[in-house]
């Protein structure tokens, strides 16, 4: 700890490691509590619910918002040539697993000329803190917002949301945080309209300093399908998103920001072949008293 102590001050001039640095400090030194289950890596990285240690590792470095430009990007380029075609387009986007807002914010400030042609943009995440903090913190200026709690690991139907209604769909460092990648794909391309797309702005390496921070997380163990991601990590390469996402009915995958995939991170945009493939909950008819059922059906 004294070498580190005596090498952190020239690390913290650094804007674009200063967050990293802040928060992976945070966490080491809560480690050993952390490894016993003494306290939940969750304290530790939201202290009171606060979200000031991680929010700045999601933007206002070069790395972070290099990423979330290029998917920014996309949506703009996408809008334009929509409204192109059709003066009166109106668009609907969903981002999954919202969090902080570190993509989101690069989003609202790209879509400020455009938002007459922003009919929604609904801010989700599996947890209601995140979406008090996206409504105090761009509620006001962005009028399109909506808030829902969506769980992507869970079919669509039943989560208040209507199946195949949106243009976009987009998440940033969510999709691999779910034990079936296959599953959570089918119910991001449950939202989407035919030919929607879908944007994710993933990780694309296996390195310690997420091991040290997001790896305490239980989300970042879930993966069972071990076969489709990056050896000792939940991440996919470039090639395994190629692979599943046109299993899984999306065309036309690209990687806008291929050259820079060695900086830690992916974008990745397909479109919807239209196709919406859903888990259904069947109903258990249970016999009564003596009555013998007259069928039986398992989920």
């Amino acid at each position: 700890w004294d070498s580190w102590d005596q090498s952190k001050s020239e690390w913290l001039e650094d804007q674009d490691k200063a967050a990293a640095l802040v928060l992976v400090e945070t966490t080491l030194k809560a480690l050993p509590d952390i490894l016993r289950g003494i306290i939940p890596a969750t304290d530790v990285m939201f202290p009171n619910s606060s979200m000031h240690l991680v929010e700045g590792v999601y933007k206002h470095n070069q790395i972070a918002d290099y990423f979330n430009e290029t998917l920014a990007d996309t949506v703009v380029d996408y809008l334009r040539a929509r409204v192109s075609d059709d003066s009166s387009f109106q668009m609907r986007i969903l981002e999954i697993g919202a969090g902080t807002g570190g993509t989101s914010a690069m989003l609202f400030s790209r879509l400020k000329p455009y938002q007459d042609h922003v009919s929604e943009y609904c801010y989700t995440d599996i947890s209601k803190a995140f979406l008090l903090h996206a409504q105090r913190e761009y509620g006001a200026e962005n009028p399109y917002l909506s808030y829902k709690l969506f769980d992507v690991s869970q079919a669509v139907s039943g989560q208040g949301i209507d199946l195949g209604s949106y243009d976009i769909v987009l998440a940033t460092n969510v999709l691999h945080a779910t034990s079936n990648i296959r599953q959570a794909l089918r119910n991001s391309k449950a939202l989407l309209k035919s030919n929607g797309l879908l944007l994710l702005n993933e990780i694309s390496g296996n390195i310690l300093f997420t091991h040290l921070t997001f790896g305490l997380l239980d989300g970042w163990w879930l993966y069972e399908d071990v076969e489709l991601r990056i050896s000792g990590c939940p991440g996919l390469s470039p090639e395994s998103w190629q692979n599943v996402l046109t299993v899984e009915g999306f065309t036309g995958v690209v990687f806008p920001a291929q050259g820079a995939h060695d900086l830690g991170q992916q974008v990745i945009v397909a479109e919807s072949n239209g196709i919406i493939r859903q888990n259904m909950k069947i109903a258990v008819f249970e016999p009564q008293q003596n009555i013998s059922p007259v069928f039986e059906l398992k989920s």
